[in-house]
């Protein structure tokens, strides 16, 4: 266990806890703890007890950032993503991404080893194949095994495996001869397995691209390739039972002929009558921590009830029908189900949850660590009154490791680093370690404090965003009867998807409607030529007709009066350019010092943006100019950095933002960027010595000073 997670064994309530949920005395509702505490104690419960544990969050966002947690103090730990639901008659809507992600989960539960499993809600209320189905598909060879060759190749096929000459991706499977290769959805390499007559004579790992050896395997575990493997005798039962259903007609005759449509997760409700939900793959004896029940609960219903809405306009439409709600669970079935021994409800306050009534009561004495933003007197008070109070400080500070320590010692505070914590902290002690977490934590009875770079220099830095490309159509952005604008033939009417087979290729077309009952069948691989219709008229615009000039024509009206906008707003920046604005001086010395305290390595769009407004303010000309970026791309520093600037020429700024909560926010951003560096700083005379920023907390102007 993580030394951590070994500190949480001091704590009688966390071991009654333990005994509790581990023997299955539950439910149980647990109070008082925050959103890294929550992770504590779901990740040390799994671990001692050696259980495969779940994990529900409220939301994909609140999932992603519990996995994220969890992975930090335990192995084999999986995000159980929630799949888009998209009923558009043969849109193929799913992710690979997100479905191999599923796949992985379900395969692991039906393993030996023990594993933790993070979903949101809306993840457990989606239908699954019975786990007894999934299961059969799943096959375990090993060298020596006898098997027919072409049972396995066939029993693959129906796992979701695509032929191919050349197995060379994911979900792919070859034969030549007395070889069989094939690439598990899960794995990092293909396998070769060659064959005795039916005997496995040798199993071996190969490069996808030379096609050459890497290593022999004794094992190979082959998952499915899809989330619904099915066999042709299921599928011909299913088309049976769809007689009647105009909206299946096409679905039908092909399931009549044992070829699985294009989205079979659609079908599910009629090709397996059983329903089943991811509880149904958990192992007996695995521990299920739910966060925020009353939460989690409207979550789910928000999202069972958009599904439904949907469904009912695609039945109106006539592309669906009223069997496919089975696709999602109502809430209150699944919620029932976690009315459990070993199901932990996890409250930050005190709370009542009537849908499932605890048997037993926890609470723990938890805080969260204040944000510092930079490592100042007030950490320094903060981390001596901590150990004067024997409480054991550790600071995860990443990358950040020797300059934190630096700047400790420089306070008078002696800071060993480490590069892991391999040890329980000791009462009283300092350490800062170049392990990272995401949120800092306090346990005030257990005397041990956590700080993180979260807290000391706010959220991290995401990496630089790629270029953009250009915006190709998604199958998730269609319905039936959606206008689509084609670059070349102009707008026509969605129909769907078909599979058609040309010059012995078989590939997936839409088809798109147009004027006079012509149609265009467009490759799926040529998505990027069209585009969804966006206007702004009462009235829907009419179908181009394929063959004419008209769509040419409107094209070019179009472009002149782009051309014509283009020259109203030259003319109206060519008179703003003749007017004169303040030109601010270079950069100073202290602006240099400031950039220079930023804890980021900046990102080169940030850097060019900073650049180009320095210009700007130092030009005569009237600075115009509009900065975008999504959230965590470091507008602000930019922005700070250019109010620096205006300052330092003795003009007082206005810092607009939309909420109070907001301003407080940037207000203590600004108190920490334009905070002294340090204290070596002060002595030299570079900067002032004052604890607030000086330009906020006198009126003498920095000239002067």
């Amino acid at each position: 266990m993580h030394p951590i997670l070994k500190t949480l064994r001091r704590s009688e309530e966390y071991r009654r806890l333990f005994a509790v949920v581990s023997e299955g005395c539950g439910p149980v509702s647990v109070f008082g703890l925050n959103e890294a505490h929550k992770t504590h104690i779901a990740s040390a419960i799994v671990n001692e007890a050696g259980i495969c544990g779940l994990y529900i969050a409220t939301n994909e966002q609140a999932a992603l950032a519990a996995y994220e947690d969890i992975s930090k103090y335990n192995e084999n730990v999986f995000l159980f993503p929630a799949r888009d639901i998209s009923l558009a008659a043969n849109a193929y809507a799913v992710s690979a991404e997100i479905e191999m992600r599923r796949i992985e989960v379900l395969s692991r539960l039906s393993g030996d080893t023990p594993c933790f499993i993070v979903a949101p809600i809306e993840a457990l209320l989606q239908r699954l194949v019975p786990p007894d189905v999934f299961n059969s598909y799943i096959h375990t060879l090993k060298i020596g095994d006898s098997i027919e060759p072409d049972e396995l190749f066939g029993s693959l096929a129906a796992a979701g495996y695509e032929r191919a000459d050349l197995c060379g991706e994911r979900g792919q499977m070859a034969r030549r001869g007395g070889y069989i290769d094939i690439f598990p959805i899960d794995a990092a390499y293909p396998v070769r397995i060659e064959f005795f007559d039916t005997d496995i004579d040798t199993m071996r790992e190969y490069d996808p691209l030379t096609q050459r050896s890497t290593r022999n395997t004794e094992y190979v575990r082959i998952p499915p390739a899809i989330e619904v493997p099915c066999s042709s005798l299921t599928m011909r039962a299913a088309a049976s039972g769809m007689k009647g259903i105009d909206a299946f007609n096409e679905v039908r005759e092909l399931l009549q002929q044992g070829i699985m449509p294009v989205d079979p997760l659609n079908l599910l409700p009629m090709l397996y009558q059983e329903g089943a939900c991811l509880l149904d793959y958990l192992p007996g004896r695995a521990a299920v921590f739910f966060d925020e029940p009353p939460r989690s609960e409207e979550s789910s219903s928000i999202a069972y009830n958009i599904f439904m809405e949907s469904l009912s306009g695609f039945i109106y439409q006539g592309t669906a029908h009223k069997s496919q709600a089975g696709l999602m669970f109502p809430p209150a079935e699944v919620i029932s189900r976690l009315d459990a021994g070993k199901t932990a409800m996890l409250y930050t306050l005190n709370s009542t949850y009537n849908a499932i009534r605890p048997k037993a009561l926890f609470s723990f004495n938890t805080r969260s660590i204040p944000r510092y933003l930079k490592v100042d007197e007030f950490l320094r008070d903060d981390i001596v009154h901590w150990r004067r109070n024997g409480t054991a400080v550790a600071i995860f500070a990443g990358a950040h490791a020797d300059r934190i320590g630096e700047s400790l010692e420089e306070m008078g505070l002696n800071a060993p680093a480490a590069g892991f914590l391999e040890r329980e902290l000791v009462p009283g002690e300092l350490i800062v370690v170049r392990e990272s977490l995401s949120r800092g934590f306090e346990y005030p009875e257990l005397h041990i404090a956590v700080i993180t770079e979260y807290e000391l220099f706010g959220a991290a830095k995401r990496p630089a965003p790629k270029k953009a490309k250009k915006h190709q159509l998604a199958f998730s952005e269609l319905n039936v009867g959606d206008l689509i604008v084609h670059e070349v033939h102009g707008i026509g009417r969605f129909a769907g998807v078909e599979t058609i087979e040309a010059d012995g290729r078989v590939r997936d077309y839409i088809r798109l409607l147009y004027r006079d009952g012509n149609s265009l069948c467009l490759p799926t691989d040529q998505l990027d030529r069209v585009q969804r219709y966006v206007g702004t008229g009462e009235e829907p615009p009419k179908l181009s007709k394929i063959g004419s000039s008209e769509w040419q024509k409107t094209v070019s009206r179009a472009r002149e009066g782009v051309k014509k906008l283009a020259f109203d707003l030259a003319k109206l920046y060519g008179e703003r350019a003749s007017r004169k604005g303040f030109s601010f001086s270079p950069d100073t010395p202290w602006q240099t010092m400031m950039e220079s305290d930023f804890p980021y390595a900046e990102t080169p769009d940030q850097l060019t943006c900073i650049e180009e407004i320095k210009r700007d303010m130092e030009s005569p000309r009237v600075m115009d100019r509009l900065l975008c970026g999504d959230v965590g791309y470091g507008k602000t520093e930019v922005a700070l950095r250019a109010v620096f600037k205006a300052v330092m020429d003795s003009k007082q700024v206005v810092f607009l933002v939309p909420t109070t909560i907001l301003a407080q926010q940037h207000y203590n951003t600004a108190v920490s960027r334009f905070a002294p560096p340090s204290s070596a700083a002060s002595r030299t005379g570079w900067w002032p010595s004052s604890p607030l920023p000086w330009w906020c907390s006198s009126t003498t102007s920095p000239r002067a000073r």
